[in-house]
């Protein structure tokens, strides 16, 4: 059979064709910079390191553009902490939320300006303020009798009103960079402070402030008893 290995025929030509496949492999090692048959250790090493580099990029890309299970859920819990979302049953409660200054954010979607406020916010929130001051927003499409409430509609967002304890203290309307934000938002809550006193720290169970009182009275010397060392002439 002429295919057949074991066949006289194919006996005969295959020390040939293993020269010509020995010759081929060569010269394609050759071509690729191997100057032998076993691939040099070093290079194998560097094509190992590479390929794991690759793999630590693939990973780093899976983390940052994949939506993992509980990921996109956990990424919008942490953003409600931030700032709360305002609608018309909770918007009184909202305003009038004690020992902090409330900024409410006229939110309109698609809005540039807008959507930079909302990062702004966030940041101040969790960067600055704590609990100090409680960022909120609504959606002026969404809620159109809170923004009639602000003052506000699609045309003139985004705004922030400023409340303590349900009472309406101020606006601002831009400019919308970190800094001026966070200017207008201390100047309100400079305000706040003044108005409250020493004593704006919420109450802790089982213990008294003091009123800013001094606990060891000083009292100044008395000049009659005085006496100084006299000086020799």
């Amino acid at each position: 059979m002429p295919g057949n290995a074991s066949s006289p025929a194919w006996s005969e030509a295959e020390p040939s064709v293993r020269g010509v496949v020995a010759k081929g492999t060569l010269e394609i090692r050759e071509a690729f910079g191997y100057a032998g048959p076993v691939l040099d250790e070093r290079k194998a090493a560097l094509i190992r390191a590479l390929f794991a580099f690759c793999l630590i990029l693939a990973a780093i890309a899976v983390a940052f553009f994949i939506d993992l299970p509980g990921m996109g859920r956990k990424k919008d819990e942490d953003s409600n902490q931030l700032v709360q979302k305002a609608d018309s049953e909770n918007i009184g409660a909202i305003r009038n939320q004690k020992d902090c200054v409330v900024v409410l954010h006229a939110h309109e979607a698609g809005n540039i300006d807008s959507e930079k406020l909302r990062e702004i916010l966030r940041q101040l929130k969790k960067e600055r303020y704590g609990d100090i001051v409680q960022m909120a927003e609504f959606d002026v499409e969404a809620h159109p009798d809170i923004a009639a409430q602000e003052g506000v509609n699609s045309e003139t967002a985004p705004q922030l009103g400023f409340y303590i304890e349900g009472q309406r203290v101020g606006d601002y309307r831009g400019p919308w960079r970190k800094r001026p934000v966070q200017i207008k938002i201390d100047t309100v809550l400079r305000g706040y402070m003044q108005r409250i006193g020493k004593e704006w720290r919420p109450p802790v169970p089982g213990m008294k402030p003091d009123g800013g009182q001094q606990i060891i009275p000083i009292r100044p010397p008395d000049k009659s008893t005085t006496t100084h060392p006299k000086t020799k002439k």
